[in-house]
């Protein structure tokens, strides 16, 4: 049972690293967008939205697609309390998912660790926020459609 439940995590972790493979080129200002297949004519959508390049993904591998599955919770988490931060979430994930399998420590003891950790997180979060007015969004959604329509 205990070599099963290591060959689960590790294909959970194999899963993650397969969608941060596809997200992390769409990351940051150099970022690029990903082809998405869709239905729809012209059978293909450009995006660089990481929530919807994880949901159009889909892993052969059950326990790998679970490992995508887990990147598509924290990222509905994310939204549902930031409204943003979807990519930066799956790259935080990932990274929390790959150093906590290489502990010694019960999974479910690591898991209430950082489960614990969150309302620290968020007060964090709190602190360093900053609050700005209708003026101050204009310049930056200038800016994104003018850099949007030279890409």
């Amino acid at each position: 049972m205990a070599k099963d439940n290591f060959h689960s995590i590790d294909g959970l972790i194999r899963g993650i690293d397969k969608c941060i493979d596809r997200l992390a080129p769409t990351y940051g200002k150099a970022g690029v967008n990903a082809v998405i297949r869709t239905l729809e004519a012209p059978r293909y959508r450009l995006s660089n939205d990481g929530k919807l390049i994880l949901d159009a993904m889909n892993l052969e591998d059950e326990v790998e697609d679970t490992g995508r599955l887990i990147l598509v919770n924290s990222t509905d988490q994310a939204e549902k309390e930031s409204g943003d931060g979807r990519k930066t979430t799956c790259l935080l994930t990932a990274s929390i998912m790959r150093e906590a399998s290489k502990l010694s420590e019960d999974k479910m003891t690591v898991y209430r660790s950082l489960q614990d950790c969150i309302p620290a997180i968020f007060e964090s979060i709190e602190l360093q926020k900053k609050n700005i007015t209708v003026d101050e969004v204009e310049p930056v959604g200038i800016m994104w459609v003018n850099l949007s329509s030279i890409v």
